[in-house]
């Protein structure tokens, strides 16, 4: 029994060992005017948002870059929804406000919340809902939602005389963000989880952390972003619905900064990471729980040779990447699509693994 136990395991790590994903790098390119874009968000076609400096895009294998425009406004864009939608904001005349776009309609203006002099979207789900900084009259920032039918919703605040800001939403409408805190001698961060039924909640502050920022949610309720340590770095963390919080230690083990930005339903987080020497370079990462913290840029094929990946923003349940490369010198926006291993690859080394593991050594001969 015991050595059925010891051969599965030593199966699962040597299939983990020959199978570490690697991915396959699309190189979205600078067309449209857009010097050195970044993808910010790949819904499950596999189509990519982002913004470069003061504009922003929108990219699909079939037609390519298209330039997000909001009047003649500069633009950020946050986030594109499995529909194509995509939403972002910009400055038009009447002040900074928040949109949603695509390729059909074009730019729409969302309005404002009652009582809010404008809005930053963060994302968008696929029911159309939004979640948002909104700017108040006489007040601090509140995180904010809206809806395609109901409008505006402002969320709240764990401290009522600090700010609050919504980042992410899920399918399920569970708003995550930052809420700051005074403890008496400066502002704390605070992730929370906002659900229609609960409204907004503390997720808690690990002991020895200085401040804790929620990025991003899944549609299974997982929240992940990072935390300030007392040393002034940056550790990535998840947390899962059950309220267990997670800290993703770096490649070497000790201080250097990593911030997750995503996670899909499968646990795979994204992010980037800052390594000061060491085997692993700086640059993005992708984490799940088999195999642990990867750096992005020795995790490719030869599609990825000259690109540096500085940082992943973006995951799809399929398992596509989204982010920001150097090459040459110029910042390129990038896809990495995960290889599927042949399945007569996987069944020969599978077969020459068990049989590795379960090869008895014959007795000598009399």
């Amino acid at each position: 029994m015991v050595r059925t136990i010891y051969c599965a395991v030593l199966c699962c790590a040597c299939f983990s060992f020959l199978f570490a994903q690697r991915y396959h790098l699309t190189d979205i390119g600078t067309g449209n005017g857009l010097r050195s874009p970044i993808g910010n968000s790949v819904n499950e076609s596999g189509a990519v948002a982002g913004v470069e400096v003061t504009k922003g895009f929108f990219w699909d294998e079939s037609a390519g870059m298209t330039t997000v425009n909001f009047g003649l406004s500069e633009v950020q864009v946050n986030e594109v929804n499995d529909l194509g939608t995509v939403v972002g904001w910009g400055f038009p005349d009447d002040g900074r406000r928040s949109f949603v776009w695509d390729k059909q309609n074009g730019a729409r203006s969302i309005g404002v919340a009652e009582g809010s002099v404008g809005n930053e979207a963060a994302a968008i789900n696929n029911l159309g809902q939004v979640a948002a900084r909104s700017f108040m009259s006489g007040m601090p920032n509140r995180a904010s939602l809206y809806d395609p039918l109901h409008g505006w919703s402002i969320l709240g605040a764990l401290d009522p005389t600090r700010s609050s800001i919504a980042t992410d939403l899920n399918n399920s409408s569970q708003v995550t963000g930052i809420s700051y805190i005074w403890d008496g001698q400066r502002n704390v961060e605070h992730t929370f989880l906002w659900t229609e039924a609960n409204g907004m909640v503390d997720i808690g502050l690990p002991t020895n952390r200085h401040g804790i920022l929620g990025s991003a949610i899944s549609d299974a309720g997982v929240i992940v972003g990072y935390m300030d340590l007392f040393n002034f770095a940056r550790h990535s963390f998840y947390r899962t619905p059950d309220g267990v919080i997670t800290e993703l230690i770096p490649f070497q083990g000790g201080s250097e900064d990593n911030l997750a930005w995503d996670v899909n339903s499968q646990m795979q987080i994204v992010g980037n990471i800052g390594v000061q020497g060491g085997p692993d370079p700086s640059g993005g990462y992708v984490w799940d729980p088999v195999q642990g913290m990867r750096n992005l840029n020795t995790s490719m094929d030869a599609s990825g040779a000259g690109y540096w990946v500085f940082g992943a923003y973006g995951i799809n349940d399929r398992g596509q990447i989204c982010g920001g490369a150097i090459k040459n010198g110029q910042i390129r926006a990038v896809r990495l699509d995960p290889i599927v291993p042949e399945p007569s690859t996987l069944t020969i080394a599978g077969l020459g693994i068990l049989v590795a593991a379960f090869r008895r050594k014959r007795s000598p001969k009399a």
